[in-house]
């Protein structure tokens, strides 16, 4: 992708993502996935790819953050930790993970959209 207006990026920066291999957990195969999705519904062009369709007499309806916490909690009750998890345990949790693969703390800051280094205070190296 080639952005020529980003929000917090470099104009005219040049973004580029390629297949992980994995079938099922691949960003670029999921995004294809997702776009699939809205065009089979005959979604506007201008529709947020969270926007998903569940069958024609619904409508459009939006992914929220209760909706990905309910799932998250089912899905953590399926093995050895469940609990009461949220959406915002994910993104810190990502954070950590990128902290601890040797990620650069701007760069993680940059991808996790954080405005201060407030989070670094409670990631752990």
């Amino acid at each position: 992708f080639n952005f020529t207006e980003q929000k917090n990026g470099i104009k005219n920066e040049t973004i580029c993502l390629t297949r992980s291999g994995e079938p099922h957990a691949c960003p670029v195969r999921r995004t294809a996935h997702r776009i699939r999705h809205l065009r089979t519904n005959l979604a506007p062009a201008d529709t947020p790819i969270f926007t998903f369709y569940e069958n024609s007499t619904i409508g459009a309806l939006a992914v929220s953050d209760r909706m990905i916490t309910h799932f998250l909690r089912k899905a953590a009750s399926c093995t050895p930790y469940p609990g009461d998890y949220t959406v915002g345990a994910l993104r810190n949790t990502g954070a950590q993970n990128l902290l601890e693969a040797g990620v650069p703390k701007h760069m993680i800051q940059l991808i996790g959209r954080w405005r201060s280094d407030e989070i670094f205070r409670y990631l752990t190296a």
